[in-house]
């Protein structure tokens, strides 16, 4: 299980904003923000053109043939000088010694390579040349008509295997040829490979630092913690995104001396997308601070301010509660967001109603303020809907009922460690992991304000 886990906070400092365009470019990668998906697509400028293009016109193919044996030397050389694809220029030694002498001058194109001479035998000579012209296409011959040999040569990185009696007048041509395309094409190939992995590395960095801003985004236990030992509340906290970043967020909110407000919302989609929608609301609910006593107005406006934000498709559910610690009231809007639910004393959990549109659907969206009594002792719990809908191994949601009964179970246990409780129970049921952000409060009153 991973995720922050607090009694009043995520742990994080700092606040930070995030806003602009919604296309982030990345060198190799441009990441598009569309309505409904991120897409990410290359900079084709900045990636190397592929080109399986073996020879030039403009010199000859240079090729070592390394051949103990002088009358297969010669057939060899016939055969690529009777070649019409192109021209080559054909040195020839004798030993892998004097072949390594050879490479140590640059400009060869291949290897014609006998796995058979002198000063080496067997699969062994080959990895002798690559020793040395890890680059060079290196093509096998051997009077052998082993189709083990063959496949294992290829396998530690030989491009093509000639068998000396069934090589024809073009055969070693088109090899030679074939063998220098395949190796431009893996090497082109290993450059891009390198190029996107360099690139994946940035954008990591780049999510990562996205993630410490959008954890700053969550109430400081500093600041928080005075005003809930006043108020008599402990609050337990889990926030985990799915993908290093989300769409999930909670925030609290000053309502006078002895009320205070929690505020948590869910944007649809994952990813770098929510996030962006989350940066945004966040800054506007703190826009929005003075509506911070009536949760409908609260909503309301912000509403009409994140309409003309998101494309068609987004929003986001919304819970807004205040708990009045002088009145001993818990009062409330909401829009689409899973209901909370309210323990008081030994009765049976009750679900809050939080029918209404989510925010971002229609600026003509209506919101009510509902109230219930709140009094010592009760508890609160709000969660976003990834801890009711994700499915256990057998593909089984816990859903509304079972998230019920499971926070039920947990009501009983110390004040600290009920939302672990519930925690514990959750993953130990979902074992194969939760695809969605997870947002869960646990709020417990104890004592009157100020005592």
């Amino acid at each position: 299980m991973t995720g922050a886990v607090g009694l009043f906070g995520s742990g994080h400092q700092g606040e930070a904003g995030m806003g602009g365009s919604d296309t982030l470019k990345t060198g190799l990668l441009v990441i598009e923000q569309g309505p409904h998906a991120t897409i990410l697509r290359p900079q084709t400028a900045d990636i190397p053109r592929l080109s399986v293009n073996a020879f030039s016109v403009d010199r000859p193919v240079r090729v070592l043939l390394v051949e103990d044996d002088p009358g297969d030397a010669r057939l060899v050389w016939e055969a690529l000088q009777s070649s019409d694809e192109a021209r080559f220029k054909v040195t020839h030694v004798r030993s892998i010694a004097d072949a390594k002498t050879q490479l140590e001058t640059p400009g060869w194109d291949a290897v014609l390579l006998d796995l058979t001479l002198p000063d080496s035998a067997g699969i062994g000579t080959l990895g002798k040349i690559q020793a040395v012209a890890r680059s060079l296409p290196i093509v096998v011959m051997t009077g052998l008509s082993d189709p083990k040999l063959a496949n294992y040569a290829l396998e530690v990185g030989a491009q093509d295997f000639l068998v000396k009696g069934d090589v024809s007048s073009g055969m070693v041509a088109r090899a030679i040829r074939y063998a220098i395309a395949r190796m431009k094409t893996q090497q082109a190939f290993q450059s891009l490979v390198t190029m996107l992995e360099a690139e994946r590395s940035r954008m990591q960095q780049e999510i990562d630092a996205a993630r410490s801003m959008q954890f700053a985004l969550l109430p400081r236990p500093d600041r928080l913690r005075p005003r809930l030992d006043h108020l008599g509340l402990m609050v337990e906290t889990y926030f985990e995104p799915s993908s290093g970043i989300g769409g999930d967020l909670w925030s609290s909110l000053d309502c006078g001396d002895n009320a205070i407000g929690f505020l948590a919302f869910d944007f649809s989609g994952h990813g770098v997308q929510a996030a962006l929608n989350a940066f945004r609301l966040h800054a506007l609910i703190h826009d929005h601070s003075h509506l911070a006593s009536d949760p409908a107005e609260l909503l309301t406006a912000l509403n009409v301010a994140m309409k003309p934000l998101l494309p068609t498709g987004q929003y986001a559910t919304v819970f807004y509660g205040i708990i009045d610690c002088a009145a001993n009231e818990l009062r409330w809007a909401a829009g689409g967001w899973p209901p909370p639910l309210h323990f008081s004393g030994d009765a049976p959990p009750v679900a809050l109603d939080t029918r209404g549109l989510p925010l971002g659907i229609s600026t003509k969206a209506f919101y009510e303020t509902s109230t219930i009594p709140f009094g010592l002792n009760d508890q609160l719990v709000l969660y976003s809907d990834a801890l009711p809908e994700t499915c256990d191994s057998e593909g089984t949601m816990l859903d509304q009922t079972g998230t019920v009964e499971l926070a039920d179970r947990c009501r009983g246990a110390a004040i600290g460690s009920r939302l672990q409780a519930l925690l514990d129970g959750f993953f130990a049921r979902n074992t194969v992991g939760v695809d969605d952000d997870l947002t869960i409060l646990w709020i417990s009153r104890s004592r009157p304000p100020g005592q």
